[in-house]
């Protein structure tokens, strides 16, 4: 009998919960009913149903602010290199940044001012200690553009530097915005006529960055609009 490797304890795994949903389900039928009587069959199988889970579907998440904390241009981390090259053995890591983080940084455009809600600048430095962590584990990333600022000029500059400087095929997508729901419920707060403080720094005027009116529809448009100027 060859040996259980992670993907077959995976799949033996799955099929054991599914098969334990399935009794469950029919227990909560069999119940509520139970003037009726009810006859049906459950069976378990190694054979695989669906797509195999990928190599590389093991990952992390990251915010901006944390790359510099975890590499220079010029060394990694070996701790967190271990850490990634072990969760993925057979492929290539994913490593997903932004989160949160998404809509408070950009990348400085000339003759922009920084956007209301941003409070990191992304920099060339921050993109080589990027691409020093994809040399030395092969991590593929997963990274938001900032659509939040709502311009798609900062979204297109952003995401081409990214690109041009970490390198396309280290790159898995791009994740246009976070959140986009909470583009109309949590504010800024505006501290004498400066650049707004994120949410849970509470001083100064509220400040929103969508009217009550944003929708669904018009987060699709906004994304369109971004889809056509940033790196396929």
């Amino acid at each position: 009998m060859p040996a259980a490797t992670p993907l077959r304890l995976a799949r033996r795994l799955t099929t054991l919960l599914c098969a334990a949903a399935c009794l469950a389900v029919a227990f909560a039928v069999v119940g509520a009913h139970r003037a009726d009587a009810y006859s049906f069959n459950v069976g378990v199988t190694n054979s695989p149903h669906g797509q195999p889970v990928s190599s590389n579907f093991v990952g992390v998440a990251l915010e901006f602010g944390e790359i510099p904390t975890l590499a220079t241009p010029q060394s990694v981390n070996p701790v967190f290199a271990a850490l990634l090259k072990g969760l993925s053995p057979a492929g290539r890591p994913n490593v997903r940044i932004g989160g949160q983080s998404t809509d408070r940084v950009w990348w400085p455009v000339r003759g922009m001012a920084r956007p209301l809600g941003v409070t990191y600048d992304l920099t060339s430095r921050w993109t080589a200690a990027a691409h020093a962590i994809a040399q030395a584990t092969g991590a593929q990333y997963l990274l938001g553009i900032n659509l939040e600022a709502n311009r798609t000029r900062i979204s297109q500059v952003e995401a081409d530097q990214l690109v041009r400087a970490i390198g396309a095929k280290n790159i898995d997508a791009l994740e246009i915005g976070n959140e986009p729901q909470l583009y109309t419920g949590v504010p800024w707060y505006r501290r004498q006529g400066d650049r707004a403080l994120p949410w849970y720094r509470q001083t100064g005027s509220p400040v929103y960055a969508r009217p009550p009116s944003y929708n669904p529809e018009d987060f699709v448009g906004e994304v369109s609009r971004t889809l056509k100027v940033v790196p396929t």
